[in-house]
């Protein structure tokens, strides 16, 4: 078979090309080979590594690290991860940019970072191969701010429809944004993931009760578990221990701080977001739902010049909201005030606040010895947990300072024991603890609600608990206020929360019963009937009479 002179002649051309593409080929290899040791002798000559970045395999999940546009810019990428071991090569180590990216790595991730000098092209070559899954990352380290948190308002009656559009959105940020909105929105407290199965239940926490939103797809949640612990500062590929983290949520008209929290399960990380609106709050006793006697104990402790004011409860119960309320009061010009808090949630101007980082070593114990240097008249401690902080706080109490703090316990009196059993001897607690007081939340009824005759269950429940006194203090009424629902409180009949509370001071009498190891039923007595301490649950039925809440919300936050 003979072939045409066209077609030979065609042949003959081709693989000219195609020899002169090869032969350009590979001096641009040679070209390159030679460009890559120049770059490893340079590394040798500053003590750095050298990494042959076009030929090192690279781990896809260290791309979680560090945002594209940056990288770009940088000219930097990271190839690998051993634990806590980030390695990232660079182009430039005396770039202002590529410092400060490796900075944040190690001050603000606690990454033990090492960089690696490596060629502009192959780092080019690299960050192109992996640019999707870059794109990907933008959207979650850089998410558009939205207008308003109102642009996207949602009751409680319409999260089908959030759990709606996160099916339409599916695994992407857009679908992470509208359940972090839906949450603003609706004032939800937490967003609960719990994967279960091929699948993750969504819910909100709103007014202490949670509330279904949509399940998840596994594939689904697990991307949007990679963009929370992203986001939070949390290792990506971590999931069999549990961690904690933080980022902010900002709209053109708020600044949330969502503490993140993650708990390995057999189905995947259960996370929890909350969320703490970080604007200056301006708080009132009266506001948050206390009344007398327990109103009065507290405005008058505003007068105080040293001793330890203590709030109790279970989590979530409002303890540091009604902390910052007193701070509040007490923060005049002539008073230094220091907080201790992990983490700060409420910014108030006048007031130092001191986050603690027990990962760097900064706890509440030795915080506090710090906070004494720094001359305080005033020291609010988160949460008194541990022997140290509770003697410390004890001892600043007597020695010319007030001392705001938490404790968990289930009423106002139980705190003394506790106290002391934490270790602080009966000698110093007694003059130190000045006021106790105990609080939970209840749900407030809606405007909606509506007037109904009591039942004989629930004047029985009264009745019970108005007869352990001598003399009653509470009248039981004939007619009561109920839930109805309407579109304000999305048909729940609830509609916010308030405190409901005890407390009382620790006096002369108080104080000798301590000394001695008197009893708890001997202090009740001089609380009850000598300072007319009215009892969280009588403090509850009084808000049923006024029509704010109901016997039932009363049973199920303060029957223990």
């Amino acid at each position: 078979m003979y072939m045409s002179d066209q077609t030979n002649t065609s042949q003959t051309g081709s693989a000219a090309t195609n020899a002169h593409v090869a032969m350009g080929q590979a001096v641009d290899r040679i070209n390159q080979d030679f460009k890559e040791k120049e770059i490893e002798a340079r590394a040798k000559e500053l003590g750095f590594g050298y990494v042959d970045i076009l030929h090192k395999p690279i781990n896809p999940d260290v791309f979680e690290l560090i945002d594209y546009k940056q990288a770009q810019e940088a000219k930097l990428v990271p190839f690998s991860q051993l634990g806590n071991t980030v390695y990232v090569a660079i182009s430039d180590p005396n770039d202002p940019l590529t410092k400060k990216i490796l900075s944040d790595l190690t001050k603000e991730r606690y990454f033990d970072v090492r960089p690696y000098l490596a060629s502009t092209e192959g780092i080019a070559t690299a960050l192109a191969q992996f640019a999707e899954m870059f794109k990907d990352h933008v959207a979650v380290a850089k998410p558009e701010t939205p207008a308003t948190s109102e642009d996207y308002m949602v009751e409680i009656a319409a999260l089908e429809k959030i759990g709606a559009k996160l099916h339409q959105l599916g695994d992407s940020q857009e679908g992470l944004q509208e359940l972090e909105l839906g949450a603003l929105s609706t004032h939800a407290s937490d967003i609960h993931f719990q994967p279960e199965g091929n699948k993750a239940m969504v819910r909100f926490r709103i007014d202490g009760v949670l509330h279904p939103v949509t399940q998840l797809d596994a594939s689904v949640y697990k991307f949007f578990a990679t963009q929370i612990k992203h986001k939070a500062g949390m290792k990506i590929n971590v999931t069999n221990v549990p961690q904690d983290g933080r980022y902010t949520l900002e709209t053109a008209d708020h600044k949330v701080d969502i503490r993140v929290s993650s708990l390995p399960t057999e189905f995947g990380d259960s996370i929890v977001l909350r969320f703490l609106d970080t604007k200056e709050q301006v708080f009132e006793l009266e506001a948050l739902g206390y009344r007398e006697p327990t109103l009065s104990l507290l405005k008058n402790a505003q007068e105080l010049s040293q001793g330890m004011i203590m709030v109790t409860g279970p989590t979530g119960s409002g303890k540091s909201t009604t902390l910052y309320t007193l701070l509040q009061a007490f923060n005049q010009p002539e008073r230094k005030l220091i907080t201790l808090e992990n983490p700060v949630e409420y910014k108030l101007a006048g007031v130092v606040q001191s986050p603690i980082n027990e990962e760097e070593g900064y706890t509440f114990a030795n915080g506090l010895e710090s906070i004494l240097r720094q001359d305080p008249d005033v020291i609010m401690v988160g949460e008194i947990r541990d022997i140290s902080t509770a003697e410390t706080s004890a001892q600043a109490a007597l020695t010319g300072h007030i001392v705001l703090c938490t404790l968990h316990t289930n009423n106002a009196i139980e705190a003394i024991p506790r106290f002391i059993n934490m270790g602080v001897k009966p000698f110093i607690a007694a003059p130190a603890l000045n006021i106790i007081v105990a609080q939970r939340l209840v749900r407030k009824l809606c405007v909606c609600k509506e007037q109904r005759t009591i039942t004989e269950m629930e004047r029985k429940f009264m009745m019970d608990i108005i007869a352990r006194r001598e003399t009653p203090i509470i009248a039981i009424p004939d007619m009561v206020f109920a839930p109805k629902g309407c579109q304000l409180c999305s048909h729940t009949g609830f509609k916010g929360r308030l405190v409901i509370a005890e407390g009382f001071k620790v006096n002369e009498e108080i104080e000798e019963l301590i000394l001695n190891q008197g009893s708890l039923q001997e202090i009740r007595n001089i609380v009850i009937n000598k300072q007319q301490m009215r009892t969280m649950v009588e403090d509850g039925i009084g808000k049923v009479v006024e029509g704010i809440t109901t016997v039932d919300e009363v049973k199920r936050v303060a029957m223990f």
